[in-house]
């Protein structure tokens, strides 16, 4: 027992929590693609007028090992000449604008990274993304071609918060700027 060390899990999650609402995402009061494609009309009602979020909103640990993954992907594809990543885009006139986590050149793909739960990635193997990802998705080949990036497919690849690689699970499709 190791108590006299002055480590404890309330200081661990302490430095998670305070790291997590430092972060630009958690900050961030503007409609964004990933809001748009949401069930829940009051949830992008907040968002239209830049609510402020309200603190005490959910453990922070799955959005920041959700944060520090999207981190790690980006410094792993730095420099690599078939990728390029966290591509700032925007949708002129609607004030959205969001980042694109990846590129993938030679397949013309626009990546989407999505860290997740046991049963969301049930869920998502079976049903495939849902409206919200989908939408996402799509807006971010939107922007990604307004920029000029000729974009053919779009992927949200599922990484699983827990288990093992060989769980990571890639749903895609062909890009359609009908959609949303």
């Amino acid at each position: 027992m190791f108590t006299g060390l002055g480590v404890t899990s309330d200081l661990v999650a302490s430095l998670i929590v305070s790291d997590d609402a430092n972060k630009p995402r958690s900050q961030q009061v503007s409609v964004g693609p990933s809001a748009i494609g949401a069930k829940c009309p009051r949830q992008l009602g907040y968002a239209i007028p830049a609510t402020p979020k309200v603190s005490g909103g959910g453990d922070p640990l799955p959005r920041w090992i959700g944060t520090e993954g999207h981190a790690g992907l980006d410094r792993i594809l730095a420099g690599h000449p078939d990728w390029s990543t966290e591509h700032r885009i925007e949708l002129p006139g609607y004030g959205i604008g969001g980042h694109v986590d990846a590129y993938h050149h030679p397949s013309n793909t626009v990546v989407d990274w999505k860290f997740v739960g046991a049963s969301s990635m049930r869920d998502y193997k079976a049903n495939g993304p849902g409206q919200q990802y989908r939408w996402q998705a799509h807006l971010y080949g939107l922007g990604m071609t307004l920029q000029g990036h000729d974009v053919a497919n779009l992927a949200i690849v599922f990484i699983p918060r827990s288990g093992f690689t060989s769980s990571i699970y890639v749903w895609s499709e062909p890009y359609d700027e009908t959609i949303p």
